[in-house]
């Protein structure tokens, strides 16, 4: 999801791809809010990924991804990033 979007309290279940691929949307960045309902700050390589993912996706909604990397705090340095 990105930032902008889940800044303003959107439900990223129903979140929509082409929202997130605004040029606005990409610029403010993504976050990951895990099921557990925990959100997650990506990396500028995990956003570069995420946008990626992304536009390779013909998913419109209920977007679900799986990130490996080093979680700070908050914050998680991607090492890999898949859209299920």
């Amino acid at each position: 999801m990105d930032n902008m979007c889940h800044n303003a309290k959107k439900d990223p279940k129903t979140h929509e791809r082409t929202c997130a691929l605004s040029a606005s949307r990409q610029k403010s960045g993504f976050v990951v809010v895990a099921a557990d309902g925990k959100v997650y700050t990506l990396d500028a390589k995990g956003n570069t990924e995420a946008v990626k993912a992304l536009k390779a996706s013909t998913k419109k909604d209920a977007l679900q991804v799986s990130v490996s990397g080093d979680v700070s705090g908050t914050a998680i340095k991607v090492a890999s990033l898949k859209l299920q």
